[in-house]
């Protein structure tokens, strides 16, 4: 199986299903986001920043060094990355974590 690593993740499909080229906006993005929480019934506001944290923060916990996430996700900020690794829930990131379940 061949991945393209250049592909955008998010693309546009028009209403008959045929996929635009190009990226889609951020702000489309938040909208998507935001329209399927409120249909799932999630109250916490959702973007597409909140996709970009929750990718740091897992891979953190499976152990992905911070220069393999910077290089994904186009931080240039190493304090950033460390922040968005910071709000990890401290039970998530303890070695007896698999002790309470």
């Amino acid at each position: 199986m061949h991945i393209e690593h250049d592909a955008p993740v998010f693309v546009q499909v028009t209403r008959w299903g045929t996929v635009k080229p190009g990226h889609m906006t951020g702000n489309t993005i938040a909208l998507v986001i935001q329209k399927r929480a409120m249909k799932a019934g999630l109250t916490v506001q959702y973007q597409g920043h909140s996709l970009r944290k929750g990718f740091v923060q897992s891979a953190h916990k499976a152990g992905v060094s911070i220069d393999a996430v910077m290089a994904t996700t186009g931080h240039k900020s190493v304090k950033m990355v460390m922040r968005y690794q910071s709000q990890v829930p401290v039970m998530s990131q303890s070695a007896s974590k698999g002790l309470l379940a």
